[in-house]
């Protein structure tokens, strides 16, 4: 239970490495805002 969080941690950077062929086979995704939260019309609680 407590194995894999540790393990991650002593990783560092190392956990999000890709090899580039593997890169070069995986879809290229962008993580951006499409704007609707900055312009204060997002749904508030």
């Amino acid at each position: 239970l407590v194995l894999v969080p540790a393990t991650m941690e002593l990783m560092g950077g190392w956990n999000w490495w890709l090899p580039g062929p593997l890169a070069r086979l995986l879809p290229s995704t962008a993580f951006e805002s499409s704007g609707y939260e900055r312009d204060g019309a997002a749904v508030r609680a």
